[in-house]
C-alpha cells in the first residue's frame, strides 16, 4: 500500500510509548534497530515503452539492531525522528514512503508498507514488503485492454504490449 510519512505518523501518533516493530517480509527487525537517515528523491524515468514518469519518494533507512537485551524503539521516538525529517526535507510531506533495510546489515533492500497494526500486547507492527519490479508499459497496455477491441481473427482475446 502506498503511504506517505504523514499518513504513517497519523497511524502511530496515538501509540505513545508502545514498542514499534518493523517486519521485513514477515521477519521482525531485531530490537535495537535505528533510523539512520531520512532522504527525499525526485525520480524521473522513461520506461521500456517510452512512457515518461515522475514521482517523489521519501526513504527511511533502518539499520538492523543487535537484538539481545535491547528493546524496540518506542513509537513516540520514531514519530519525533520522522517529524524532524519532515521539517528538514522539502517536499517530503506528499512523497511516496519507502524503506531501506538490510537484514544483519547485509545487502540493502527496498520495501513498502504492507500493513500497520496493533498487537494484543500493545506492540505496533509496521509490516514491510519488498518492492517488486514492474513493467509500466505492460501495465498501461493491460489497463487499456478490452476484450472487444482486442479480438483476433480466431475470436480469441489477446493484448499487444507497448513494451520493447
Amino acid at each position: 500500500m502506498l503511504m506517505t510519512l504523514e499518513q504513517l505518523l497519523g497511524a502511530l501518533q496515538p501509540s505513545g510509548e508502545a514498542a514499534l516493530v518493523f517486519s521485513a517480509d514477515g521477519v521482525p527487525i531485531q530490537a535495537g534497530y535505528h533510523v539512520t537517515e531520512i532522504k527525499h528523491a525526485e525520480i524521473q524515468s522513461l520506461d521500456c515503452g517510452r512512457g515518461a514518469h515522475q514521482w517523489s519518494e521519501l526513504i527511511v533507512q533502518l539499520l538492523d539492531g543487535a537484538g539481545g537485551d535491547r528493546t524496540h524503539m518506542p513509537a513516540s521516538k520514531f514519530v519525533e525522528i520522522a517529524q524532524a525529517g519532515l521539517a528538514h526535507v522539502p517536499g517530503a510531506q506528499s512523497a511516496d514512503l519507502k524503506f531501506e533495510f538490510a537484514s544483519a546489515n547485509g545487502a540493502l533492500h527496498r520495501y513498502e508498507i504492507a500493513d500497520v497494526r496493533r498487537e494484543s500486547d500493545g506492540t505496533v507492527v509496521v509490516a514491510l514488503q519488498a518492492e517488486r519490479a514492474q513493467c509500466k508499459a505492460a501495465s498501461r497496455a493491460l489497463a487499456r485492454f478490452t476484450p472487444t477491441s482486442a479480438r483476433g481473427q480466431s475470436g480469441s482475446t489477446h493484448q499487444r504490449s507497448t513494451c520493447c
